[in-house]
């Protein structure tokens, strides 16, 4: 079991282009040992519609 929060934000660059920046951390938050040093990522996705 692994908890997945996220947190993302972006901005419209035009009708067809999007750019966001977002955090993502896994975790199974100590619930099966002790050790549970965990994963952050940070990202920036550029979306193109087409």
């Amino acid at each position: 079991m692994l908890f997945e929060p996220e947190l993302g934000v972006g901005v419209s660059l035009s009708d067809r282009m999007s750019v966001e920046a977002s955090w993502v951390h896994l975790s199974h938050a100590k619930l099966f040992g002790p050790n549970n040093p965990g994963l952050d990522t940070i990202g920036v996705r550029l979306n193109l519609r087409i």
